[in-house]
């Protein structure tokens, strides 16, 4: 009997030892619409020639991660954010994936442009309904996201990232 016990404990410890499930990485899909590295400098120029430029000084990507079956750290989603600090800047954030149980799949994209207090000038939201991670997602989206607000849009372009936005009227293109 104490055999059969011991057997039954070992076999149980072994399989919930080997339960275990896999928080997503963020679609390598999607990084193409944001193709942002460290310390990488944006500029745009708009019609009169008046140069904006914006520094990106971080860029955090969600990598996959294994997780024991307890582990109270489950996601059904990934993140990227990437950014400037201290100066004019432009910080986006996207979600890929559900953020809640009761949220559905898709894009949650913002997209702000700060000044040198950190005020936000304009702020941009577009959530797109698909499933950033199936292999269509890009069919699903198209090459370019249009991002609107009542002050102006934004446009990113995949491979690109932000081509062009206008704020207030005042249209500025990346200088490439």
């Amino acid at each position: 009997m104490k055999k059969c016990i011991f057997l039954l404990i070992g076999i149980l410890a072994m399989f919930f030892a080997s339960c275990t499930y896999t928080n997503p990485a963020f679609p390598e899909k999607i990084i193409k619409y944001f193709p942002y590295e460290e310390g990488q400098l944006l500029t745009f120029k708009n019609a009169d020639n008046k140069i904006e430029q914006y520094n990106i000084n971080s860029v955090f990507i969600d990598k996959e991660e294994k997780h024991q079956w307890n582990c109270k750290c489950k996601r059904n989603h990934a993140f990227m954010d990437f950014g400037g600090k201290k100066t004019r800047r432009i910080e986006g954030s996207v979600y890929a994936g559900t953020q809640t149980e009761h949220s559905e799949s898709g894009l949650n994209i913002n997209i702000s442009f700060k000044n040198m207090d950190g005020d936000s000038v304009s702020s941009f939201t577009k959530i797109i309904p698909c499933d950033p991670f199936s292999e269509s997602v890009v069919n699903d989206i198209g090459d370019t996201i249009m991002i609107a607000n009542e002050l102006g849009d934004v446009t990113v372009v995949r491979n690109k990232g932000i081509t062009e936005y206008t704020i207030n009227g005042t249209k500025w293109t990346l200088v490439e």
